[in-house]
């Protein structure tokens, strides 16, 4: 009947056996069949009596449960269905149908690499993207590292004002210095020529040499002037190099808030 039984079936799933025209009786037989069917099952993927462990087919068996159960109907093998009368066609029409099976062939293999490409445009894609959050990523890095960089610049270029303005204070306590020692120096100088003017003092030796002593210290004064000038002017320079590196501070900073 076309169908296997592997189990036994319900009294609603007996209907689709039922034949067309039939009796009643059918029921009892396909009942009859359930059952022989009961006594089959499968060991090791094979059908097999239950009533029995030996290698025996089940086919023969199933054809004697046949026998005895003498469905009431035949099957003619010798029915030959009719051969459909032939439909005469075109050669144009033939042509036409030609154009179009090469045209769905062309279709078919268009559809079947669509989904490669829909791949390949896909990881393509995938690459690109992931290539550019990469670069993002190494863009951001070094922004922090510009902006750590800048953030430093700026630590230093207040050190570097705080030092300037040590320096010009140092300098400027040089150079009230040097203008004390220079006007003792100008008034002993002049109380000297005084003195000499009227008479010769007794301790001219001692005089002279703290003269000398005093133009040594004047001198070494005077150097440490010139010394300090040029530390002034080179802090100077890099105090104008760093405001000049400000506003391109400025800029990245607002660069990466507009990223942000």
């Amino acid at each position: 009947m076309a169908h296997l039984i592997w189990e036994r079936l319900k009294e609603d799933e007996l209907e689709e056996f039922i034949l067309h025209g039939g009796e009643t009786s059918y029921k009892e037989l396909i009942r009859k069949v359930t059952w022989a069917w009961e006594k089959v099952h499968v060991k090791d993927n094979k059908l097999k009596r239950k009533d029995t462990s030996s290698e025996e087919s089940y086919t023969p068996w199933v054809k004697e449960i046949v026998c005895l159960i003498k469905p009431p109907f035949v099957i003619d093998p010798t029915y030959v269905p009719d051969t459909p009368d032939p439909i005469i066609v075109s050669i144009k029409e033939v042509d036409r149908l030609k154009d179009i099976i090469v045209r769905l062939e062309q279709d078919k293999e268009r559809l079947e690499n669509s989904p490669y490409d829909a791949t390949y445009e896909k990881n393509q894609i995938s690459y690109e993207h992931g290539h550019k959050d990469k670069q993002v990523l190494e863009n951001m890095e070094e922004l922090q590292a510009e902006k750590i960089k800048i953030k430093k610049t700026l630590g230093g270029l207040f050190s570097v004002g705080v030092n300037f303005e040590n320096l010009n204070g140092r300098l400027k306590e040089a150079q009230d210095e040097g203008q004390r020692w220079k006007r003792a120096w100008e008034l002993d100088i002049w109380e000297q020529h005084e003195r000499e003017s009227i008479m010769l003092p007794l301790n001219w030796m001692r005089i002279y040499q703290e003269l000398l002593n005093f133009r040594e210290h004047v001198h070494l004064q005077n150097q440490d002037h010139e010394l300090l000038t040029v530390q002034a002017a080179q802090l100077e320079g890099e105090i104008q190099h760093l405001r000049d590196l400000s506003p391109a501070a400025q800029v990245i900073d607002q660069e990466q808030g507009g990223r942000a």
